[in-house]
């Protein structure tokens, strides 16, 4: 979907109705540190502030009925909360603004809390604070409503992208809310090479008893690739190469649910019979075999380091864990330099404890010059323990798979160990850079702590609610302002996300869908032909003089 393109010069910027202006003091935060009502003065000089009312806490239910009924008496189309952060409350105050018909592209959010309240004392916090208001102010008078369409035909189906087991949790979860699924699986023959048999055992049912019960509601498509992905929320297109030919589907969203892929420890080759991983262990367990004599689990690699993941130490906890309880008078030790014990895990941890089994912290890797025998230094006691072992297990070691082609189609970016990068995993968990595609899977930067099943069924939770009730192409995006274009291709070398593209008519033209509104092409353009939608020059230049003093207009 293109941006608009005015064919004329600048718009010129429409005056506000009115400007509601809610002053926050954030339970004390900021009104013990800032005189509110000095704010308030301030402001009723401006005529177009039409009503002013100082709060305790603006995100008390209470105190948003009484923003409601201000925003609603017709005198005004926007309003300014001069409170806490943008990214802890814009969504809130989205809601209030759409609940009271008020278009949410022209709520301007003033940070007091942490920008004065925090730093600053006395007079220096209150002219800031005061400084920061009038450049609020100025920017609601100035902000205009973005270009907003609403979706039509919005499609339901969940395009999974993955290869194991968060790709079917993902596939399962989708399912079960309802939509219909196609699960692509790039490079070879589904399966899951990373967990075990059980898998799927936290599940009702396993995954080939879904395939049947799914019937035409799911398709697999394995050797496939990813081709193409064009559109949005709701309407996305995708192209998909598949050995028998390309095909084209529809999906409403796209979850990408990559997991990590099995590789060969380079210690169970070094130290031979008496040695295994995990994932062998698991299985012996599970077939009822049980190792005779000492079991050290060495949790780390060669350089003494544990990998930086939450689930580092689960295997070895939960083996640990089933091996005490089948067999309560056998020695097992796990031997690690971090114990990681999130979420859920932290349960197993402490029944492990609990059951007898010695969690040995250490900060480097231990001699094992001598067959069966392990020096290791507890940093604990601070003294060197001799361990004697009958079975050494080791972690199973994974490599993330080639993503590449998958994340050049989509535009989402790589950490440098080749890693899907989350853009925030606090403020928008499971969410990727480009809108309607979801994350999840043990190859994505930092998981989440929760483990693959749970983190699979959060990114399906977030994707199914976008699909809900009525969707919108909308935000600050960036817009080519066509008379001034001068084809020079600069925007479109430059933009991380290859929004821009030179259009028929040899003029610059935008994919709202693509576009993060990172201001990048504004920046670099030349002939000054971009802008966003609401940061333009004349609107950025008003609260320049607002913050010098000079009123903004």
């Amino acid at each position: 979907m293109k941006a608009p393109s005015p064919t004329g010069p600048h718009s010129a910027i429409e005056p506000p109705k009115g400007i509601a202006l809610f002053l926050c003091g954030c339970n004390g935060k900021i009104g013990g540190r800032i005189s509110l009502d000095e704010l308030k003065l301030d402001a009723m000089n401006d005529e177009r502030v039409r009503s002013i009312d100082v709060m305790e806490d603006c995100c008390r239910d209470e105190e948003l009925d009484r923003m409601r009924l201000s925003l609603m008496t017709g005198e005004v189309d926007r309003f300014v909360v001069a409170g806490c952060s943008y990214k802890t409350s814009f969504e809130r105050f989205e809601r209030l603004a759409i609940g009271s018909g008020i278009d949410p592209s022209l709520i301007e959010i003033c940070n007091l809390n942490e920008q004065c309240a925090c730093v600053h004392e006395g007079k220096e916090a209150l002219e800031k604070a005061r400084r920061m208001l009038a450049v609020s102010i100025q920017r609601s008078a100035m902000l205009q409503p973005v270009p907003r369409t609403k979706i039509e035909d919005v499609v339901r189906t969940m395009l999974v992208i993955g290869n194991g087991h968060s790709a079917a949790v993902a596939s399962m979860g989708s399912f079960s809310l309802g939509h219909d699924v196609m699960l692509i699986c790039p490079g070879g023959t589904f399966k899951d090479e990373s967990h075990g048999e059980d898998v799927f055992t936290l599940e009702e049912e396993g995954f080939d008893r879904f395939r049947k019960d799914a019937g035409g509601r799911f398709t697999l498509i394995e050797s496939s690739e990813l081709k193409g992905l064009a559109g949005g929320p709701g309407r996305f297109k995708a192209d998909i190469a598949t050995p028998h030919g390309d095909i084209q589907t529809d999906a409403g969203c796209v979850i990408v649910a990559m997991d990590e892929e099995e590789a060969e420890n380079p210690l169970q080759t070094r130290f031979g019979e008496r040695c295994t991983d995990q994932h062998s262990l698991g299985s012996m367990l599970r077939s009822g075999k049980r190792p005779k004599g000492t079991v050290v689990m060495l949790a780390m690699d060669e350089s003494g380091e544990s990998a930086f993941d939450p689930m580092s130490t689960h295997e070895a906890v939960h083996n640990a864990l089933y091996l005490k309880g089948s067999s309560p008078r056998s020695d097992v030790y796990i031997v690690t330099k971090e114990v990681f014990a999130l979420g859920q895990c932290e349960f197993g941890y402490r029944r492990a404890q609990e059951s007898g089994v010695k969690i040995v912290r250490t900060d480097r890797f231990p001699d094992l010059s001598k067959e069966g025998e392990m020096a290791v230094l507890d940093v604990h006691l601070g003294e060197t323990l001799l361990l004697r072992y009958d079975l050494l297990v080791v972690d199973n070691v994974r490599k993330v798979p080639d993503m590449k082609g998958i994340t050049s189609v989509i535009g989402l970016p790589l950490d440098r160990s080749g890693r899907l990068r989350r853009p925030n995993a606090k403020l928008k968990p499971s969410s990727s850079l480009r809108e309607g595609v979801y994350l999840c899977g043990t190859a994505t930067e930092r998981n989440l702590g929760i483990g693959p099943t749970l983190e699979a069924k959060a990114a399906v939770a977030r994707a199914s609610a976008s699909l809900h009730g009525e969707l919108f192409a909308e935000g600050d995006k960036a817009e080519v302002w066509q008379e001034k274009c001068s084809a020079c291709l600069t925007c479109v070398r430059t933009c991380p996300y290859g929004a821009p593209s030179i259009e028929e008519e040899g003029r610059a033209s935008i994919d709202v869908d693509l576009c993060q509104g990172c201001g990048v092409c504004v920046g670099i353009c030349p002939s000054k032909a971009i802008q966003m939608c609401s940061f333009r020059d004349d609107q950025i230049q008003a609260q320049i003089r607002a913050a010098l003093g000079g009123g903004g207009r």
